[in-house]
């Protein structure tokens, strides 16, 4: 999820039965919208699963 605003979730559950879903996978964004995504409310439930993308050089293509 690149760019430079939250994604708006949608009303059905493109997450469901997903490892996001069942707390086992996790959210990668912008480090910049982290806060943003935990605050929003269709985001919230899933708080605890974001981490910024740039922490993780492989997933963005800065890896070795």
């Amino acid at each position: 999820m690149r760019g430079n605003a939250v994604v708006q979730a949608g009303t059905g559950s493109q997450l469901y039965n997903s490892k996001i879903e069942k707390g086992a996978g996790y959210i990668y964004v912008p480090s910049a919208l982290v806060d943003a995504y935990k605050a929003d409310s269709k985001w919230n439930a899933y708080a605890n699963q974001f981490r910024a993308i740039e922490d993780y050089p492989d997933i963005c293509g800065g890896g070795a």
